[in-house]
């Protein structure tokens, strides 16, 4: 387990651009999907993430963000 905070520091390389969240790749499934989903996430690699909606896989892959926005952004 990490402490509660262990956060903190990530979020702050993130703020000052020493790491770019942009190189994440979300792959986004539905929910009735799921079973893909699993898969996927089983061969995901580092700069992957899988995402299950209750929307329709279409829907949010159009919309996904590159990046995920901090407050003060």
């Amino acid at each position: 387990m990490h402490a509660q905070n262990a956060y903190l520091p990530l979020l702050a390389l993130v703020r000052s651009g020493q790491l770019d969240l942009r190189l994440i790749r979300p792959n986004v499934f539905a929910l009735c999907d799921l079973e893909h989903a699993m898969e996927a996430a089983g061969t995901a690699g580092s700069l992957e993430l899988v995402v299950v909606t209750s929307r329709g896989a279409g829907d949010m892959a159009a919309n996904a963000p590159t990046a995920p926005r901090l407050a003060g952004d």
